[in-house]
Protein backbone atom coordinates (compact mmCIF):
# COMPACT_ATOMS: atom_id res chain seq x y z
CA UNK A 1 0.00 0.00 0.00
CA UNK A 2 2.96 1.96 0.99
CA UNK A 3 4.81 1.62 -2.35
CA UNK A 4 1.40 2.74 -4.38
CA UNK A 5 1.12 5.91 -2.54
CA UNK A 6 4.71 6.70 -2.87
CA UNK A 7 4.29 5.87 -6.70
CA UNK A 8 1.16 7.93 -7.04
CA UNK A 9 3.38 10.94 -4.93
CA UNK A 10 6.89 10.83 -7.26
CA UNK A 11 4.83 10.86 -10.40
CA UNK A 12 2.69 13.88 -9.16
CA UNK A 13 6.48 14.90 -8.55
CA UNK A 14 8.29 14.10 -11.33
CA UNK A 15 5.64 14.27 -14.06
CA UNK A 16 4.36 18.69 -14.06
CA UNK A 17 3.12 17.92 -17.60
CA UNK A 18 0.93 15.43 -16.34
CA UNK A 19 -0.39 17.44 -13.31
CA UNK A 20 -1.42 20.46 -15.78
CA UNK A 21 -3.60 18.38 -18.02
CA UNK A 22 -5.16 16.19 -15.05
CA UNK A 23 -6.70 17.29 -12.12
CA UNK A 24 -5.07 15.35 -9.26
CA UNK A 25 -8.23 15.81 -6.96
CA UNK A 26 -10.22 13.61 -9.35
CA UNK A 27 -7.95 10.89 -9.48
CA UNK A 28 -9.37 8.27 -7.38
CA UNK A 29 -6.33 6.52 -7.40
CA UNK A 30 -4.38 9.76 -6.07
CA UNK A 31 -3.35 10.77 -2.73
CA UNK A 32 -4.79 13.82 -3.52
CA UNK A 33 -8.11 12.90 -4.79
CA UNK A 34 -10.78 14.75 -2.88
CA UNK A 35 -14.40 12.76 -2.41
CA UNK A 36 -17.44 15.19 -2.78
CA UNK A 37 -18.21 13.70 1.05
CA UNK A 38 -14.60 14.36 2.14
CA UNK A 39 -15.81 17.44 4.67
CA UNK A 40 -13.00 19.03 7.04
CA UNK A 41 -15.44 18.82 9.79
CA UNK A 42 -15.56 15.10 9.83
CA UNK A 43 -14.96 12.88 12.77
CA UNK A 44 -13.19 9.37 11.26
CA UNK A 45 -12.90 7.84 14.55
CA UNK A 46 -15.24 7.18 17.26
CA UNK A 47 -12.76 7.14 20.30
CA UNK A 48 -11.40 10.93 20.68
CA UNK A 49 -7.63 11.38 21.87
CA UNK A 50 -6.39 12.44 25.19
CA UNK A 51 -3.63 11.98 27.06
CA UNK A 52 -4.28 8.23 28.10
CA UNK A 53 -4.79 6.30 24.49
CA UNK A 54 -2.50 7.40 21.98
CA UNK A 55 -1.97 3.99 21.31
CA UNK A 56 -5.42 3.15 20.34
CA UNK A 57 -6.20 6.56 18.53
CA UNK A 58 -3.27 6.29 16.57
CA UNK A 59 -4.71 2.89 15.49
CA UNK A 60 -7.57 4.34 14.64
CA UNK A 61 -6.88 7.05 12.61
CA UNK A 62 -3.74 4.95 10.64
CA UNK A 63 -6.64 2.49 9.56
CA UNK A 64 -8.97 5.50 8.71
CA UNK A 65 -6.49 7.56 6.80
CA UNK A 66 -5.44 4.38 5.22
CA UNK A 67 -8.87 3.96 4.27
CA UNK A 68 -9.07 7.37 2.33
CA UNK A 69 -5.48 6.63 0.65
CA UNK A 70 -4.22 9.82 2.61
CA UNK A 71 -1.80 8.20 5.41
CA UNK A 72 1.16 9.09 2.71
CA UNK A 73 0.33 13.29 4.30
CA UNK A 74 1.08 11.48 7.80
CA UNK A 75 3.57 9.05 7.77
CA UNK A 76 6.31 11.98 6.11
CA UNK A 77 6.60 9.70 2.60
CA UNK A 78 4.66 13.26 1.07
CA UNK A 79 6.19 16.13 2.09
CA UNK A 80 5.28 19.35 1.02
CA UNK A 81 6.46 19.93 -3.05
CA UNK A 82 9.07 22.61 -3.72
CA UNK A 83 7.99 23.52 -6.93
CA UNK A 84 6.86 26.09 -9.40
CA UNK A 85 4.16 23.78 -10.46
CA UNK A 86 0.55 25.94 -8.87
CA UNK A 87 -1.72 22.92 -9.74
CA UNK A 88 0.94 20.29 -7.58
CA UNK A 89 0.92 22.79 -4.74
CA UNK A 90 -2.69 23.52 -4.61
CA UNK A 91 -3.70 19.97 -4.89
CA UNK A 92 -1.08 18.84 -1.89
CA UNK A 93 -2.12 22.14 0.26
CA UNK A 94 -5.67 20.90 0.01
CA UNK A 95 -5.07 17.13 1.12
CA UNK A 96 -3.12 18.53 3.97
CA UNK A 97 -5.39 20.59 5.15
CA UNK A 98 -7.71 18.07 4.80
CA UNK A 99 -6.29 15.36 7.06
CA UNK A 100 -5.14 18.16 9.21
CA UNK A 101 -8.69 19.32 10.17
CA UNK A 102 -9.48 15.57 10.59
CA UNK A 103 -6.81 15.34 13.55
CA UNK A 104 -7.68 18.01 15.00
CA UNK A 105 -11.77 17.27 15.01
CA UNK A 106 -10.60 13.99 16.46
CA UNK A 107 -8.41 15.80 18.92
CA UNK A 108 -9.79 16.49 22.91
CA UNK A 109 -10.06 20.25 23.02
CA UNK A 110 -7.66 20.95 25.84
CA UNK A 111 -4.68 19.10 23.87
CA UNK A 112 -6.28 20.68 20.18
CA UNK A 113 -5.34 24.67 22.11
CA UNK A 114 -1.57 23.52 21.48
CA UNK A 115 -1.44 22.32 18.01
CA UNK A 116 -3.40 25.30 16.42
CA UNK A 117 0.15 26.91 14.68
CA UNK A 118 1.38 23.60 13.33
CA UNK A 119 0.66 23.84 9.68
CA UNK A 120 0.99 20.31 8.10
CA UNK A 121 -0.85 17.29 9.59
CA UNK A 122 2.54 15.33 9.42
CA UNK A 123 3.97 17.79 12.02
CA UNK A 124 1.13 17.15 14.30
CA UNK A 125 1.49 13.37 14.20
CA UNK A 126 4.96 13.77 15.02
CA UNK A 127 4.49 16.04 17.77
CA UNK A 128 1.54 13.47 19.51
CA UNK A 129 4.32 11.13 19.24
CA UNK A 130 6.68 12.53 20.84
CA UNK A 131 4.88 13.62 23.63
CA UNK A 132 2.24 11.18 24.32
CA UNK A 133 3.78 7.49 22.86
CA UNK A 134 5.55 6.79 26.71
CA UNK A 135 8.43 4.66 27.69
CA UNK A 136 6.74 1.20 26.75
CA UNK A 137 8.57 -0.50 29.94
CA UNK A 138 6.47 0.97 32.90
CA UNK A 139 3.11 0.22 29.98
CA UNK A 140 4.32 -3.92 29.71
CA UNK A 141 4.78 -3.90 33.37
CA UNK A 142 1.08 -2.78 33.95
CA UNK A 143 -0.25 -5.15 31.36
CA UNK A 144 1.97 -8.54 32.16
CA UNK A 145 0.33 -7.73 35.83
CA UNK A 146 -2.77 -6.91 34.29
CA UNK A 147 -3.26 -10.29 32.12
CA UNK A 148 -1.82 -12.71 34.80
CA UNK A 149 -4.37 -11.34 37.04
CA UNK A 150 -7.55 -11.39 34.98
CA UNK A 151 -10.29 -13.99 35.20
CA UNK A 152 -13.38 -14.46 33.89
CA UNK A 153 -15.21 -14.58 37.26
CA UNK A 154 -19.28 -14.28 37.08
CA UNK A 155 -18.75 -12.72 33.51
CA UNK A 156 -19.77 -14.26 30.35
CA UNK A 157 -17.17 -16.06 28.11
CA UNK A 158 -17.45 -13.48 25.74
CA UNK A 159 -17.26 -10.20 27.91
CA UNK A 160 -14.04 -12.27 29.40
CA UNK A 161 -12.67 -12.81 26.29
CA UNK A 162 -13.17 -8.91 24.95
CA UNK A 163 -11.87 -7.94 28.36
CA UNK A 164 -8.37 -9.87 27.97
CA UNK A 165 -8.10 -9.31 23.90
CA UNK A 166 -7.96 -5.69 24.65
CA UNK A 167 -5.02 -6.19 26.92
CA UNK A 168 -3.24 -8.59 24.89
CA UNK A 169 -3.66 -6.32 21.59
CA UNK A 170 -1.78 -3.39 23.14
CA UNK A 171 0.54 -5.88 25.09
CA UNK A 172 1.56 -7.64 21.34
CA UNK A 173 2.19 -3.87 20.15
CA UNK A 174 4.57 -3.12 22.51
CA UNK A 175 6.27 -6.80 21.57
CA UNK A 176 5.56 -7.31 17.63
CA UNK A 177 6.83 -10.30 15.96
CA UNK A 178 9.94 -8.90 14.27
CA UNK A 179 9.38 -8.64 10.34
CA UNK A 180 11.76 -10.03 7.86
CA UNK A 181 14.41 -7.56 6.88
CA UNK A 182 14.12 -8.57 3.30
CA UNK A 183 10.74 -9.98 2.58
CA UNK A 184 7.06 -11.02 3.94
CA UNK A 185 7.46 -14.13 6.68
CA UNK A 186 7.11 -16.41 4.15
CA UNK A 187 10.17 -15.66 2.20
CA UNK A 188 12.36 -16.55 4.95
CA UNK A 189 14.56 -19.79 4.39
CA UNK A 190 14.33 -20.89 8.46
CA UNK A 191 11.40 -21.30 10.62
CA UNK A 192 12.79 -18.94 13.77
CA UNK A 193 10.00 -16.42 12.40
CA UNK A 194 6.93 -18.83 12.04
CA UNK A 195 8.27 -20.86 15.45
CA UNK A 196 8.05 -17.12 16.99
CA UNK A 197 4.09 -16.93 16.01
CA UNK A 198 3.20 -19.97 16.78
CA UNK A 199 5.07 -19.26 20.43
CA UNK A 200 3.48 -16.22 20.68
CA UNK A 201 -0.59 -17.94 19.85
CA UNK A 202 0.28 -20.32 22.25
CA UNK A 203 0.75 -17.97 24.79
CA UNK A 204 -2.30 -15.73 23.95
CA UNK A 205 -4.28 -19.16 24.22
CA UNK A 206 -2.50 -20.02 27.69
CA UNK A 207 -3.37 -17.34 29.42
CA UNK A 208 -6.65 -16.98 28.51
CA UNK A 209 -7.12 -20.31 29.66
CA UNK A 210 -5.41 -19.89 32.92
CA UNK A 211 -8.12 -17.40 33.91
CA UNK A 212 -11.50 -18.96 32.56
CA UNK A 213 -13.80 -20.06 35.38
CA UNK A 214 -13.11 -23.19 37.66
CA UNK A 215 -17.05 -24.87 35.98
CA UNK A 216 -14.95 -24.33 32.45
CA UNK A 217 -12.37 -27.19 34.22
CA UNK A 218 -13.07 -30.03 31.67
CA UNK A 219 -12.92 -28.58 28.40
CA UNK A 220 -9.59 -26.92 29.99
CA UNK A 221 -8.29 -30.12 30.23
CA UNK A 222 -9.51 -31.30 27.01
CA UNK A 223 -8.03 -28.21 25.27
CA UNK A 224 -4.58 -28.48 27.26
CA UNK A 225 -3.88 -32.05 26.03
CA UNK A 226 -4.24 -30.90 22.25
CA UNK A 227 -0.80 -30.79 20.49
CA UNK A 228 -0.37 -27.90 19.60
CA UNK A 229 -3.07 -25.93 20.93
CA UNK A 230 -6.14 -24.80 18.57
CA UNK A 231 -6.38 -21.44 17.44
CA UNK A 232 -7.90 -19.12 20.14
CA UNK A 233 -10.96 -18.66 17.36
CA UNK A 234 -11.22 -22.69 17.75
CA UNK A 235 -11.62 -22.50 21.62
CA UNK A 236 -13.21 -19.18 22.07
CA UNK A 237 -16.39 -21.37 19.64
CA UNK A 238 -15.93 -24.49 21.56
CA UNK A 239 -16.66 -22.39 25.07
CA UNK A 240 -19.39 -20.40 23.65
CA UNK A 241 -21.44 -23.94 22.72
CA UNK A 242 -20.64 -25.02 26.15
CA UNK A 243 -22.14 -22.04 27.51
CA UNK A 244 -24.75 -22.27 25.46
CA UNK A 245 -25.29 -25.81 26.37
CA UNK A 246 -25.45 -24.63 29.96
CA UNK A 247 -27.83 -21.69 29.47
CA UNK A 248 -30.17 -24.24 27.43
CA UNK A 249 -30.43 -26.44 30.79
CA UNK A 250 -30.90 -24.15 33.34
CA UNK A 251 -34.05 -23.01 31.17
CA UNK A 252 -35.19 -26.08 31.68
CA UNK A 253 -34.79 -26.25 35.02
CA UNK A 254 -32.18 -28.91 36.33
CA UNK A 255 -28.71 -27.76 37.87
CA UNK A 256 -25.70 -29.08 36.25
CA UNK A 257 -24.52 -31.42 39.17
CA UNK A 258 -28.12 -32.97 38.55
CA UNK A 259 -26.93 -33.63 34.75
CA UNK A 260 -24.08 -34.89 35.62
CA UNK A 261 -25.58 -37.41 38.30
CA UNK A 262 -28.10 -38.48 35.55
CA UNK A 263 -25.47 -39.68 32.79
CA UNK A 264 -23.76 -41.39 35.82
CA UNK A 265 -27.42 -43.38 36.40
CA UNK A 266 -28.40 -44.04 33.28
CA UNK A 267 -28.16 -47.76 33.52
CA UNK A 268 -31.07 -47.49 36.54
CA UNK A 269 -33.89 -45.22 34.73
CA UNK A 270 -36.17 -42.85 36.34
CA UNK A 271 -39.45 -43.57 36.78
CA UNK A 272 -42.06 -41.42 34.91
CA UNK A 273 -43.72 -39.96 37.91
CA UNK A 274 -40.44 -39.12 39.51
CA UNK A 275 -39.31 -37.57 35.79
CA UNK A 276 -42.57 -35.43 36.12
CA UNK A 277 -41.83 -34.40 39.47
CA UNK A 278 -38.28 -33.07 38.83
CA UNK A 279 -39.66 -30.57 36.25
CA UNK A 280 -41.87 -29.00 38.20
CA UNK A 281 -41.53 -29.47 41.76
CA UNK A 282 -37.59 -29.94 41.97
CA UNK A 283 -36.87 -25.91 43.92
CA UNK A 284 -39.96 -26.94 45.87
CA UNK A 285 -38.03 -28.65 48.69
CA UNK A 286 -41.18 -28.46 50.86
CA UNK A 287 -43.55 -30.19 48.33
CA UNK A 288 -40.80 -32.72 47.71
CA UNK A 289 -40.55 -33.91 51.13
CA UNK A 290 -44.70 -33.92 51.73
CA UNK A 291 -44.53 -36.01 48.48
CA UNK A 292 -41.79 -38.55 49.43
CA UNK A 293 -44.00 -40.79 51.98
CA UNK A 294 -46.44 -41.47 49.57
CA UNK A 295 -43.29 -42.92 46.98
CA UNK A 296 -41.35 -46.27 47.31
CA UNK A 297 -37.92 -45.94 48.14
CA UNK A 298 -36.00 -45.86 45.38
CA UNK A 299 -37.80 -42.74 44.15
CA UNK A 300 -37.45 -40.99 47.37
CA UNK A 301 -33.83 -41.59 47.06
CA UNK A 302 -33.82 -39.97 43.41
CA UNK A 303 -35.60 -36.95 44.96
CA UNK A 304 -32.84 -36.20 47.57
CA UNK A 305 -30.21 -37.13 45.21
CA UNK A 306 -31.57 -33.92 43.02
CA UNK A 307 -32.18 -31.51 45.94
Amino acid sequence: MSDHLEGNASTAHNDPFNTTTVNLSDDSSNCYYLHPFDNPGALLVSEIFTCENYIAWSRSMTIALTVKNKIAFIDGSLPQPITNNQTLRVAWLRSNNLVLSWLMNSIAKDIRSSLLYFTTAFEIWEELRVRYLRSDGPRVFSLEKSLSSISQNSKTVTDYFSEFKALWDEYISYRPIPNYKYGNLDSCSCNILKLLTDRQQSDYVMKFLVGLHDSFSAVRSQLLLQTPLPSMGKVFSLLLQEESQRTLTNMVGIPIDSQAMVAEQHHNPIPSQVQHMLHVLLNKKENLRQLAPTMDIQDTLLINAFR
